[in-house]
């Protein structure tokens, strides 16, 4: 299921409502920062998947305890989409504009 978060991602982590976020660490992670949670990043081109510097993948430490290969099979998926947006960037986004029409 695909819920769009506006600018509650990092709410919606802490909560549980979702299992990943990508967040924007302008506004959530400073959120987050300022309520005293600690919070892991790494560096997206580590992974293969085009640095952005204002979004962030996240996950409860308690969802990738228990769902390893789902949260490597989900990181492995962005790079691929990526990387299709990369090479084929009419097609996606045309992909990305019918799978958001609420968003626009």
């Amino acid at each position: 299921e695909t819920v769009t978060l506006g600018t509650s991602a990092y709410e919606a982590l802490a909560n549980g409502s979702v299992d990943f976020t990508l967040e924007v660490s302008t506004w959530e992670g400073v959120e987050a920062e300022l309520k005293g949670v600690k919070q892991r990043s790494f560096v997206y081109a580590d992974y293969g998947v085009p640095d952005e510097h204002t979004t962030l993948i996240s996950s409860s430490e308690a969802f990738l305890q228990s769902n390893p290969q789902l949260a490597s099979s989900f990181i492995q998926a962005t790079r691929r989409g990526y990387q299709f947006a990369v090479d084929h960037p009419e097609e996606a986004a045309t992909l990305l504009i019918a799978a958001n029409k609420d968003a626009l």
